[in-house]
């Protein structure tokens, strides 16, 4: 692998696999002259103390490696970072060299104990950084450390970073890497400064209970996005309250996720309901309603009242059985992923190009998954009325993700009448191309 060289990046915002990578970003002097630096640890199941079958030695930075490195960033005034260990935390600060960091973040590190609280405080003190100025950070623990924090001296003497510390207790979801869901867990977060300034940064909530500890909207000038999970069902006023604070300012992409709920579950208002939502900035919705006790009418009245607030609106994941039955055209979606459902023969079954081509007359791209369509006569025949209903489309994709393999002789057998019936036809001007990705997943372009 070529090392990393990008001496002229003053401000970079990036996001990683595992904290360990950080490495990476100093070896060989690789960001000489950078002053802004925001770093993402996007596998947060790997840097969680919750996670037992993982070793240490795969989620934690190696201090030898990055003494070895010589960890000097005598330009950084910035430093972010989001979902890492404490211990990598003070392992990175420990070993590097930031004479004029000004303003340190530090978003959702975890740790399962409170035995670094003191490495913590010594390595934010003007002897490693002495040019601080600014120091955010929250914390999250098991909800059983609650107790310990409540009878640590750290709590009740109020010593620097902690003299104005505040906790509260959350949910978040795990992702079991094994069974592919959601765990849910109650942890325990401490933080020390305005909530709503941690809010800014960050990405995934759950369920609507954050809200009640934000005063406010969360306003950014930083396009942003967002990762909403639900698994209790709300009163309309209050989910478009939580939505209104997360959603609010330059969220340009929305993920809401609805799991199966649990037994205390509160009962959603009526379907009419008025929501003065406004999405101005959002350009990205995914809808992943996995839930199915929530009436088919409660799911569309939400969904129609979010994709209305959303005139800039140009890119949707949603499932075709709540999509059809949309009141609006929505002339800005250029950007479709359908999820599907069940198991047909014929692809029409799947979802009515007519009543598609309706919703959305201007679409670009088209992909489909969650349920796999056989190659067969009937979906040459689809695929040449998507593109005949479509006249702007420009790529299609079938089967996306699919786990479904079919043998390499009917692969061959559909190519070959594919191409038969797509002979001598001009598509918006072009020939169309196409070919299998992995298994059954079939890309086209007009």
């Amino acid at each position: 692998m070529r090392p990393l060289c990008w001496p002229n990046t003053v401000q970079l915002t990036l996001s990683i696999q595992r904290s360990s990578e950080i490495i990476l970003l100093f070896k060989y002097n690789a960001l000489s002259a950078i002053e802004y630096l925001n770093i993402t640890i996007e596998n947060m199941n790997t840097d969680l103390a919750f996670n037992t079958d993982i070793s240490a030695m795969d989620i934690q930075l190696s201090e030898d490696s990055l003494r070895q490195t010589a960890v000097v960033s005598t330009h950084l005034k910035h430093l972010l970072l989001r979902y890492i260990t404490l211990n990598d935390a003070i392992i990175l600060i420990g070993s590097s060299i930031m004479p004029v960091l000004e303003e340190l973040i530090l978003i959702n590190m975890y740790d399962n104990t409170l035995d670094h609280f003191g490495q913590f405080q010594e390595l934010c003190s003007s002897t490693y950084l002495p040019s601080l100025k600014t120091l955010h950070f929250s914390l999250c623990f098991p909800q059983e450390i609650e107790h310990v924090w409540r009878m640590n001296s750290f709590n009740y003497n109020r010593q620097w970073p902690f003299e104005n510390i505040n906790s509260y207790i959350d949910e978040s979801y795990m992702r079991d890497l094994d069974e592919e869901k959601f765990i849910p867990k109650i942890l325990f977060f401490i933080y020390n400064c305005l909530i709503n300034l941690l809010y800014r940064h960050k990405r995934a909530f759950h369920n609507c209970g954050f809200a009640t500890h934000a005063s406010a909207p969360i306003r950014t000038i930083r396009r942003r996005s967002i990762q909403w999970i639900c698994d209790q069902k709300y009163e309309a006023e209050q989910f478009n309250k939580t939505l209104q604070i997360v959603a609010s300012g330059q969220v340009t992409e929305l993920r809401l996720t609805y799991l199966n709920e649990r037994t205390n579950t509160l009962i959603m208002s009526e379907c009419k309901s008025h929501w003065n939502l406004s999405l101005n900035h959002i350009r990205s919705i995914t809808f992943n309603i996995q839930s199915d006790s929530i009436q088919q009418c409660e799911r569309i009245a939400m969904i129609e009242q979010i994709l209305d607030a959303s005139p800039n609106l140009s890119s949707l994941v949603i499932a075709w059985r709540d999509f059809q039955h949309c009141s609006q055209k929505y002339l800005n979606l250029k950007h479709l992923h359908l999820l599907l459902n069940g198991r047909f023969k014929n692809p029409k079954h799947y979802f009515d190009i007519h009543r598609l081509n309706e919703l959305v007359p201007h679409l670009y791209t088209l992909e489909t998954s969650d349920s796999v369509m056989m190659l067969n006569e009937k979906l040459i025949e689809f695929i040449l009325n998507i593109s005949h209903q479509f006249d702007q489309l420009v790529y299609l994709v079938l089967n996306k993700k699919c786990l479904n393999r079919s043998s390499g002789k009917k692969k061959l057998e559909f190519t070959d009448k594919l191409i038969a019936a797509s002979h001598d036809q001009i598509f918006h001007g072009y020939n169309m191309h196409f070919q299998f990705y992995g298994y059954d997943e079939l890309r086209i372009w007009f």
